[in-house]
């Protein structure tokens, strides 16, 4: 049985604004855990 993966019906332009979204994410995540931890010591 062939399995189909999610990113094979994708176009370039999706998958460029997934991987932006996901880097935004990161980002805001990293600063949040930062301004927690240097307020919490």
């Amino acid at each position: 049985m062939d399995e189909v993966k999610w990113y094979e019906n994708s176009s370039l332009e999706s998958i460029k604004n997934i991987i932006k979204d996901n880097i935004n994410t990161a980002s805001r995540s990293f600063l949040a855990i930062g301004y927690y931890l240097k307020k919490c010591s």
